[in-house]
């Protein structure tokens, strides 16, 4: 049976997870950031990133994405924002 094991330290669930001990499955969501993340990975998995680090394979849990461009202001989905802004 396959485990999740840690690769950064991780504080979840009241407990702090150490580099290579196994975490818990029970949770959908953020198993999914740990291995988008490269918090975490399979115990015998194989790296599926590219050269730049992103992901080989396309994200599939609609979850967001975080902003690429920090500190950039952007408007609010679903918020129109004033021509004279949109050009600043």
């Amino acid at each position: 049976m396959k485990k999740l094991i840690a690769k950064t330290p991780i504080l979840w669930g009241g407990r702090q997870y150490a580099p290579g001990d196994p975490l818990p499955t029970s949770d959908a969501e953020i198993l999914e950031l740990w291995l988008k993340y490269g918090s975490a990975a399979w115990d015998g998995y194989v790296d599926t990133t590219d050269a730049t680090g992103s992901p080989a394979v396309p994200q599939t849990s609609g979850l967001p994405v975080p902003d690429p461009e920090p500190g950039v202001d952007k408007p609010a989905a679903g918020r129109r924002v004033s021509q004279k802004r949109a050009q600043q």
